[in-house]
C-alpha cells in the first residue's frame, strides 16, 4: 500500500470538513461570511455591519465548567475484588492528576463545543532530556554539575490534538474500535521547522538519512487568523452617504508560518503500529508497534452532541448557525431603522437652488443659496422626508429567535451572564438558572463518559505492564493522602527478605510488612500493581457546577439533619448511634475545593478525654486506720433504712 496516496485521499475527504470548522470558528468569533446578503446600497447607507456574537455567549457559558476535576472510580464486579478496586480507583486518579490531564482533557472538550468533535492522544510518555544534575560538592561546598539524562515525566499521558490536524480515515463513520467502520487509521499532521526537527530525531532516536525538507506543507488551521473585519479588511471605492469609506474581505495572504526551511511531519496511528513520515520524499522516520496492550487506535474522539453513524459530532455553532445569522441580519435591519428614526432625509429640488452642492452632509455650515424665483422659500427647495417608524415587530421576532436559540442550547440570559432574564419571580429565575447548571452537568458528563472513559480503561490495563518502578503520587479527594506505588505482587506484602530490605532502607524496622513500612514513613496508602488487575467497571463522575454544589449542600445538610435525629433517638433508647455525621460533614466540606485544599487541616486535635469513674468508686479511698468507728446508734440506722430502701 503506498502510504502517501492513502494519506493525499484521506486529506482530500477531510477537506470539506474543515471548510464546516471555519465556518464554525468565524461564528464563533462573532464574524459573518454572509455579506452578499447585504446589497451595496444598504452597505453605503449603513456603513457598517453588526455581528452577535450569540454563539460566542453559549460557549463561553459552557466553558468554565470544563476543566474541573475528574473523579475516577473503578467499580468491583467480584466482592472479592472490593478492597482492590479501592486501590485500582486511587492510582487512576493519582496519575490523571501527575500527568496534568485535567488541562487536556478541558482543550478537547472546548473544541467540540466549537467543531462538535475534540480529540485526544493516548499514550505511555518517557520525556528525557540530557541536562546538568547535581552530582557532589566540592571542597568547598559549592556544587558540582555534570551532564546526564534526566527524567522529567515517565508513565500515561493523554495530549491535545489541534482538530485541523487530524486526518482520519475516510471510509470511517464512527470512532469505536472493533467495528466494521471503523477507522483503519487515523493521522496526525504538523509542520516543524527543519533544524528543529532533526533535533527532535536525534533526542528520539529517529532516522534521518535521506530527509528533505517541504513535503505536504499547508496551515489547516490558518482562518484562525482572520479576525474581525475591522482588523483584516481593506478600503474600497465604496463611499458612504456621510463621505466615509467602507471596507471590504482581502484577498487570501498566504501564510505567515510556512517558509522554506519547513518540514511536514505526518505520523499514522493504528490499532497496532505508530509510523513517522516526513518531508518532500515521505522519508520514514519511525516504525513501531502500539504498546498499550488494548490494541484500538490511541486516539478518542470528544464529541458535544453524538449522532451515530456520523462521524463527527455536532457542536453549539452548529446548532446555533441559523439563528445566529438570522438573528445578526434582523439586528442589522433594526440598526438601519433607527439611522432612518434618527437622521433625516431630505428631498432635494435642484432647479429652485442656486448651487445644488451646497445641501451636502459635508458642507453643514455653508449657506444654502436658492434663485431668484418670486414666492419660494427653502423649505420649498429643501423637504424633510417623513421616514419614521415605530414598528416593533423586528424586536419581537429578535427576541423570538434568541428563545429559539436558548431552547436548542439550555443556555438562558442567566447563563452566559446577561443582566436580566425572561423570568417574572425570583422563584422562577432560580429555576431556570438552576436547569441551565443541571443542563451544562448533563452535556460535559455525557462528553466525558464517551470519550475519556475508554481511555481510563486503557490506562488501567497499561500501567501493570509498562509501570516497573517506584512511584509516588499526591491524591487529593478533599484530603492530602501521599500513596506508593509497588510494581509487584501483593502476596510479597509478607515476603520476609523484601520487608527486611525496604524496613532498613526506610529505617522502619519494627515493621512486619510492606505496607507497615511505608505506613509508618507517612503514606496514607500502598498499591500493588496486582491491585490493578481485575474485573473493574469504569465510573467518571463530573465535579459540580456552581449552581448544582449549592443545591447539592442543602441536600447533604438536610441529610446531616436526619442522621443527628435518629442518633439522638438511638442514644435516647441505650444505642449506640447509627450514623458518623462526622464523616458526613467531612463529605461536604470535601466539596469546597477551592477555598478548602486539605480538610485534614481544619481539623481540631482530639484531647484525651478523662475515663468515667463507676458510680460505686470512691474518688479518694481511705485507709482502714482513717475510717471512724461506728457507735450502736449509727448502725441501727443504717440498718433500718436498708430495710427502708
Amino acid at each position: 500500500m503506498d502510504k502517501r496516496l492513502e494519506f493525499i485521499k484521506d486529506l482530500e475527504a477531510r477537506r470539506n470538513w474543515h471548510r464546516m470548522m471555519n465556518y464554525h470558528y468565524l461564528s464563533y468569533k462573532g464574524i459573518s461570511l454572509l455579506n452578499h446578503t447585504y446589497s451595496k446600497e444598504v452597505l453605503e447607507s449603513l456603513g457598517l455591519q453588526i455581528n452577535i456574537p450569540r454563539t460566542f455567549m453559549t460557549i463561553e457559558s459552557i466553558r468554565p465548567d470544563l476543566d474541573r476535576p475528574l473523579d475516577i472510580i473503578a467499580k468491583w464486579r467480584n466482592v472479592t475484588e472490593k478492597a482492590q478496586a479501592e486501590k485500582a480507583s486511587q492510582m487512576l486518579k493519582g496519575e490523571w492528576k501527575r500527568s496534568k490531564a485535567d488541562k487536556e482533557k478541558a482543550k478537547s472538550e472546548f473544541d467540540a463545543l466549537i467543531y462538535g468533535s475534540g480529540y485526544l492522544l493516548n499514550y505511555f510518555d518517557l520525556d528525557e532530556e540530557e541536562t546538568d544534575v547535581l552530582s557532589s560538592y566540592d571542597k568547598d561546598g559549592k556544587p558540582v554539575y555534570k551532564k546526564e539524562k534526566q527524567t522529567n515525566y515517565e508513565g500515561m499521558r493523554v495530549k491535545w490534538l489541534n482538530p485541523y490536524y487530524v486526518i482520519p480515515d475516510r471510509k470511517a463513520k464512527t470512532y469505536e474500535s472493533r467495528q466494521h467502520d471503523s477507522p483503519r487509521r487515523i493521522w496526525v499532521t504538523s509542520i516543524w521547522d527543519y533544524d528543529e526537527w532533526i533535533k527532535e530525531c536525534k533526542n528520539k532516536g529517529f532516522k534521518t538519512s535521506g530527509l528533505q525538507k517541504g513535503g505536504i506543507v499547508e496551515e489547516y488551521d490558518s482562518v484562525k487568523r482572520q479576525i474581525d473585519a475591522l482588523y483584516s479588511r481593506s478600503l474600497t471605492d465604496l463611499k458612504t452617504r456621510d463621505n466615509g469609506v467602507l471596507t471590504s474581505p482581502q484577498q487570501q495572504t498566504p501564510s505567515t508560518i510556512i517558509d522554506d526551511n519547513c518540514i511536514s511531519v505526518v505520523k499514522e496511528y493504528t490499532s497496532t503500529e505508530i509510523n513517522i513520515y516526513a518531508g518532500a520524499n515521505w522519508t520514514e522516520c519511525y516504525t513501531g508497534k502500539n504498546t498499550l496492550p488494548k490494541k484500538e487506535i490511541p486516539i478518542y474522539a470528544i464529541k458535544d452532541y453524538d449522532v451515530p453513524g456520523e462521524l463527527e459530532g455536532i457542536g453549539e455553532a452548529e446548532v446555533l448557525r441559523w439563528q445566529q445569522y438570522e438573528e445578526n441580519k434582523i439586528h442589522n435591519l433594526m440598526y438601519l431603522q433607527v439611522i432612518l428614526n434618527t437622521v433625516k432625509r431630505y428631498g432635494i429640488v435642484e432647479e429652485m437652488l442656486a448651487d445644488p452642492t451646497e445641501v451636502r452632509m459635508t458642507n453643514p455650515l455653508k449657506p444654502i443659496r436658492l434663485k431668484y424665483i418670486s414666492g419660494i422659500k427653502v423649505n420649498d427647495a429643501v423637504q424633510v422626508l417623513d421616514q419614521a417608524s415605530t414598528n416593533d415587530v423586528p424586536l419581537n421576532v429578535l427576541n423570538e429567535i434568541k428563545n429559539i436559540g436558548q431552547m436548542a442550547t439550555g443556555q438562558t440570559d442567566y447563563a452566559i451572564g446577561a443582566n436580566q432574564g425572561e423570568a417574572g419571580t425570583l422563584g422562577e429565575a432560580e429555576m431556570m438558572n438552576q436547569a441551565g447548571g443541571k443542563r451544562i452537568k448533563q452535556k460535559i458528563q455525557q462528553m466525558e463518559e464517551r470519550g475519556i472513559t475508554p481511555i481510563i480503561e486503557s490506562w488501567l490495563s497499561a500501567i501493570p505492564q509498562l509501570y516497573s518502578e517506584e512511584l509516588d503520587f499526591l491524591l487529593n479527594d478533599g484530603t492530602n493522602k501521599s500513596v506508593k506505588f509497588l510494581p509487584f505482587n501483593r502476596e510479597f506484602n509478607k515476603n520476609a527478605k523484601i520487608v527486611a530490605q525496604y524496613a532498613v532502607q526506610e529505617g522502619a524496622i519494627n515493621a512486619i510488612t510492606l505496607e507497615e513500612v511505608f505506613l509508618s514513613k507517612g503514606y496514607s496508602d500502598v498499591v500493588f500493581v496486582s491491585d490493578l488487575i481485575g474485573n473493574y467497571d469504569i465510573t467518571i463522575k463530573t465535579s459540580l457546577a456552581f449552581l448544582d454544589r449549592n443545591d447539592m449542600i442543602r441536600q447533604y445538610q438536610q441529610a446531616i439533619a436526619i442522621a443527628m435525629a435518629e442518633n439522638q433517638n438511638s442514644i435516647v433508647l441505650g444505642r449506640p448511634p447509627v450514623w458518623d455525621t462526622g464523616k458526613m460533614t467531612e463529605e461536604l466540606l470535601k466539596q469546597f475545593s477551592d477555598i478548602i485544599d486539605d480538610v485534614e487541616e481544619y481539623k481540631v486535635e482530639q484531647q484525651p478525654m478523662a475515663q468515667p469513674q463507676p458510680l460505686n468508686q470512691v474518688a479518694n479511698p481511705m485507709t482502714p486506720e482513717a475510717i471512724p468507728p461506728v457507735s450502736p446508734q449509727t448502725a441501727e440506722s443504717a440498718s433500718i433504712n436498708n430495710l427502708t430502701l
